[in-house]
């Protein structure tokens, strides 16, 4: 084609014709809704026309469109019609259109959308022109109508025409009063009888933002009783981000269904909880007899060394099925894992440690003490060095845990039978098991002793754990059927608790509330409120007996090694 050339576009009756600069470059043409509104939705057919100078025409090939401007419209906007009047709106995020038609008017007149009754600093609507349908669309934004919402907006359009002003109709649009969302977060709940229910959490939204600094009242069902011992309804206030959370609700001593109530502003919610009996409820059955368990840091998996048949047991704690066995030398006896859930350490009495990678499920590594006899293992808070006792040459032997390296030693003395860090990783708590009886504290990096505490001779000290404020610890006197609390600020025995016959291990869950001793005769688990520093349950395995013990993450399940069955007990803790 040539410059002067006349170039169209046919979209069914409709011709939309081409400017055409340089021929010898291709061709753009952008088409609008306003340029497509008055075609109808459908199947219509489309091509170009060529008209020279001379008036010779050409045609090019037809292709096929389809419109579909209705469906369009209604996915991008809701448009409003005047057809109702007063009319409610929902608050879109795209906001809403007002239409304004006039048939008698000129296209590119000037309309004002006047609002009659807007709040005080509401900026005014730009005014349109007419488009070539005699149209003009206002957009009333989201924020206009979240800043409204309760309210009849009254709208007036004023068009002006050949000089004139013409009024409309007043068109009164109804936006919905905010809708307040009250909701328990991690309903519903789960405990066991005289137990403690995991954080109540509720989350209160206002069309879907978070309403911070609200009062929201929750009540509690009869025989549940708030931290401090108080009962029935209080108020609390939601933070920043809209959220109340109330922890340490103590549940009642009575199997049942119960009902959690809040409220807000007009709004309730409620969350059904399920007080259990707590106790056994599955067995994992094993191909030997474990003695020692851990968790990792995810909850997903139980690491269980199997001293009989020289393997690590790797146990699925949603199927409750060994899913693997990693063979090690010799019988591996204890287990460690890394806080950063990446390795497992498992001794077995000779003078290797094995590292275990968690994500190979498959040994990677030894870690050697030379000529002795490896007996537990701990891993610093920072999972950086690996901690290895050994028990009848009672040194300590500290590796890198990056290289495998060993880095540093100490002796011990009296037979170092478990190994404890401090929260913060500063302190390293460690059982001595020999004469005299005694804990022994140590700065994790110099591996010099701060202080001595000794214990009642022939107790045994066995295993230890610690509060979660570093206040106290706990250590396991297996011949003496105690449980010593040690305070950490006096650095003396503070009391015995009584526990069952030949205590074992001890852990505490996750919030610091409760810790539990496996007891090996006759064979339970002895549960202990660290408020109030006092066994207030015992949980038998029926029959057999109790070495291990790991908790859950969420501190809902205890898995305890049912050593001479062969076996590991699932109990509901809470």
């Amino acid at each position: 084609m040539e410059l002067h050339d006349a170039l169209s576009l046919k979209i069914a009756d409709k011709t939309f014709p081409i400017p055409v600069t340089d021929p010898t470059k291709p061709l753009t043409i952008t088409l609008y809704t306003a340029d497509l509104i008055d075609i109808i939705d459908g199947t219509v057919q489309a091509w170009f026309t060529v008209e020279d100078q001379l008036n010779n025409f050409a045609e090019s090939a037809i292709q096929t469109l389809e419109i579909r401007l209705a469906q369009k419209d209604l996915i991008s906007t809701l448009v409003l019609v005047p057809s109702e009047n007063p009319i409610a709106v929902p608050i879109d995020p795209n906001g809403v259109i007002t239409r304004f038609e006039a048939k008698a008017a000129n296209v590119g007149d000037v309309v004002e959308l006047q609002m009659l009754n807007p709040l005080p600093g509401t900026p005014p609507a730009a005014p349109l022109k007419l488009n070539k349908n005699l149209r003009a669309n206002f957009n009333l934004s989201q924020a206009l109508l979240t800043a409204h919402q309760g309210r009849v907006l009254r709208l007036q359009c004023v068009l002006t025409n050949n000089g004139a002003e013409h009024t409309s109709p007043i068109l009164r649009v109804r936006i919905p009063a905010p809708l307040l969302d009250l909701n328990f977060r991690d309903a519903p709940y789960s405990a066991v009888t005289d137990g403690l229910l995991r954080d109540i959490s509720l989350e209160l939204l206002k069309n879907g933002s978070p309403q911070p600094g609200q009062n929201v009242v929750i009540t509690l069902p009869l025989g549940f009783a708030y931290g401090d011992g108080g009962t029935g309804s209080r108020t609390f206030t939601t933070d920043s981000l809209g959220i109340v959370t109330v922890g340490d609700v103590r549940t009642p001593s009575v199997i049942d269904s119960y009902t959690l109530t809040a409220s807000s502003e007009g709004q309730t919610a409620t969350a059904t909880v399920e007080v259990e009996q707590p106790g056994v409820v599955e067995w994992i059955e094993m191909n030997s007899a474990p003695v020692d368990i851990v968790i990792t840091p995810d909850g997903k998996h139980l690491y269980a060394p199997l001293a009989s048949i020289s393997t690590v047991a790797v146990i699925d704690t949603q199927k409750l099925q060994v899913i693997r066995n990693i063979p090690v030398e010799i019988g591996p006896q204890t287990i460690s894992i890394s806080p950063d859930g990446t390795r497992a350490y498992t001794t077995n009495r000779n003078n290797n440690v094995y590292e275990i990678d968690i994500g190979q499920q498959a040994v990677t590594r030894r870690l050697s003490v030379g000529s002795e006899l490896a007996f537990v293992s701990a891993v610093s808070r920072d999972s950086s060095k690996t901690y290895i006792s050994t028990w009848e040459y009672e040194k300590l032997h500290v590796c890198d845990a990056k290289t495998g390296a060993k880095i540093k030693e100490t002796n011990l003395h009296n037979r170092p039978s478990w190994l404890h860090f401090s929260n913060d990783g500063r302190r390293l708590y460690v059982a001595l098991n020999g004469t005299p009886d005694r804990l022994d504290i140590l700065d994790a990096v110099s591996l010099s002793v701060i202080r001595q505490i000794g214990l009642p001779s022939g107790s045994n000290p066995i295993h230890v754990a610690s509060s979660n404020d570093e206040r106290f610890v706990y250590v396991v006197l297996y011949s003496k059927n105690e449980v010593a609390v040690i305070d950490t600020a006096s650095m003396s025995v503070l009391k015995y608790i009584p526990v069952g016959s030949f205590p074992y291990a001890i852990v505490t869950n996750s919030q610091g509330t409760l810790a539990y001793v496996t007891n090996y005769l006759p064979g339970s688990v002895s549960v202990i409120d660290l408020s109030r520093q006092e066994v207030v349950g015992t949980l038998p395995l029926g029959g057999g007996t109790a070495y291990g013990i790991a908790l859950s993450p969420d501190g809902r399940r205890a898995y305890v090694c049912n050593t001479s069955n062969s076996r590991i007990a699932v109990l509901r803790i809470g």
